[in-house]
């Protein structure tokens, strides 16, 4: 062997060494146990950072962090909303298993990262205040690091390590970072450091709405480009608040022994399917992977670079993260220890789930009678949504051919659909059974459950196609006469029309699912019949809101 390729060998194996050691079964606690910081971020898309291929991302420090960790490039959420996300990564287990599937619920008596680290002599400051939600108490425990609220994004988790780390060892420091939730205001100062955005309805409604009903979601075009330009803004708003946070480690002399872990608790919708936001602020739940993708990234000391395309899940966290520190995972979880992977093993064998109300955490009246299963098994993705009555809806997808999972095959694909719903129902039966979705919510008061509400503004359909005072021709439309308008997908809409004058003048109405409706191609002959009864007029709205319509666009049909 040349004495240039003896080098790099004799590298190669001191690096894999290395790595063995870092990754290897639970040694005897003599040498003292790395510190674990954890920063899960809500609503955060692993496909809008710079290093995943967004082109204009002002993310330079979660890229450069990417650079020197361990990345889970197919990691999947148990939920698409909060809180039974954030369990599952704490507990290895799925959401019907610990419990905490909806609001007012309670985590079940099982182990969780925060207990079993304490156990074993961690401090565990509280510095995520997701954990004061009803039910969420128990992975609190030791009291508030802080009593003041925050006023930058990590202020709380910053000043820790900064006053208190050094002294704290060994510890895990978790907390949550809510900038990428809605409402979009881009900064403190309300937006007015994004240039560029118009200040239009639909724009003001996502700088200032907690929640955002399907029903209630109306954007043209140009408000769908500003809002998703909003979700970026704060996004950069994270990734300077994560570049604090990493220089902090640094300047306590914290990073070589610290094992820092970067997640979500789910996506976000950003009008992939017409929806913006996740179960929680749509109040009605999808399980595409623009929800359910997040970014899994591990920086620990002594491993460099790698990336693992193995779909894993967040269950596979807990049991992950405790043999790098020398522990045991507890019986019963449900995710597997993902460090094989990274010593050259092969991906395994098995299915990823998901599940949630549709109303995600604002679940209740008829948004908590539907409730959303999906199973991801060899690239093929089975979603499932069943109503209280009885209904099942099903779509099937290959997401290597379909990634933004378009093109439903549910229907030409018979026998893959019901491999997967067996599968599915498997796994539903062992966990607490088909209707075990079904058992009451906890009580609320009407103040509770309205309590987003005040926050709720609503947008008028605009129509997009036609335009008001438009000539729509025969050869033009090649005989179509069709209409579009903003809105949501998922909704019900009354169109109402009035056409001619007296006293050949016709009106009514006709519901439409959707924001789009066509008619045609007609005749010439009858195209030219039709021209006779100009002008045509038409406005919409939500068929639940009457009150939410349009303005009467009118357009007059030439031969």
């Amino acid at each position: 062997m040349s004495a240039p390729r003896l080098v790099v060998a004799v590298a190669a194996a001191a690096m894999l060494v290395r790595m063995m050691t870092v990754l290897a079964a639970p040694g005897d606690g003599a040498s003292p146990r790395m510190n674990v910081v954890l920063v899960t971020v809500d609503c955060l898309r692993p496909d809008r950072l710079g290093h995943a291929g967004h082109r204009g991302a002002a993310t330079p420090n979660l890229d450069r962090f990417a650079g020197e960790a361990v990345e889970f490039a197919d990691a999947r959420a148990t939920a698409p909303w909060t809180l039974p996300a954030l369990v599952s990564l704490l507990t290895g287990a799925y959401p019907s298993s610990h419990g905490m599937d909806a609001r007012g619920r309670s985590i079940a008596d099982i182990p969780h990262l925060p207990k079993i680290l304490q156990g074993v002599g961690y401090r565990v400051p509280a510095l995520a205040t997701v954990t004061r939600q009803p039910g969420m108490e128990a992975l609190q425990v030791e009291g508030p690091a802080f009593e003041s609220p925050e006023t930058d994004v990590g202020q709380h988790l910053i000043e820790w390590l900064r006053t208190r780390g050094r002294g704290a060892e060994p510890f895990f420091a978790w907390d949550h970072w809510r900038a990428l939730h809605l409402p979009y205001d881009a900064g403190p100062d309300g937006g007015d450091g994004t240039p560029g955005i118009p200040d239009t309805p639909g724009v003001r409604q996502v700088r200032t709405c907690i929640v955002i009903p399907a029903e209630l979601q109306s954007f043209i075009p140009s408000e769908r480009d500003a809002v998703v330009r909003l979700y970026d803004a704060e996004l950069e708003r994270v990734d300077a608040a994560f570049g604090r946070l990493l220089a902090t480690l640094e300047a306590a002399q914290l990073a070589g022994r610290t094992v820092v872990v970067v997640t979500a608790d789910h996506g976000e919708e950003l009008f992939d399917h017409g929806l913006l936001g996740h179960a929680s602020t749509t109040e009605r739940a999808t399980l595409y992977d623009e929800v359910l993708r997040v970014p899994l990234l591990l920086r620990i000391p002594g491993v460099g670079r790698q990336v693992v395309g193995c779909p894993v899940s967040q269950v596979d966290l807990m049991p992950t993260l405790l043999p790098l520190l020398g522990l045991e995972a507890p019986p019963g979880v449900e995710g597997i220890d993902l460090g094989p992977l990274l010593r050259g093993g092969s991906c395994p064998t098995r299915a990823l789930f998901a599940e949630s109300l549709e109303g995600g955490y604002q679940a209740w009246g008829p948004s908590a009678r539907r409730f959303l299963w999906a199973v991801l098994d060899d690239g093929v993705k089975l979603i499932e949504r069943r109503s209280w009555d009885g209904e099942v809806q099903r779509e099937l997808y290959r997401l290597a051919d379909d990634p933004g999972e378009r093109r439903d095959l549910s229907v030409g694909e018979p026998e893959a659909v019901a491999a997967l719903a067996e599968l599915l129902a498997a796994h539903v039966a062992s966990h607490g059974g088909p209707d075990a979705w079904k058992r009451p919510l906890v009580e609320t008061t009407p103040e509770q459950r309205d309590r987003p509400r005040h926050l709720r503004r609503a947008t008028v359909p605009r129509f997009l196609e036609p335009e008001d005072d438009e000539r729509v021709s025969f050869a033009d439309r090649g005989g179509r006469l069709a209409a579009r308008w903003t809105g949501s997908p998922v909704v019900r809409y009354v169109v109402e029309y009035d056409v001619g004058e007296e006293p050949s003048r016709l009106r009514g109405t006709f519901e439409v699912a959707g924001t789009e409706v066509a008619y045609g191609p007609f005749s010439a002959d009858m195209w030219s019949g039709m021209a006779q009864l100009n002008p045509w007029r038409f406005r919409v709205w939500p068929k639940a809101d009457p009150q939410r319509a349009s303005e009467w666009v009118v357009v007059r049909l030439e031969p």
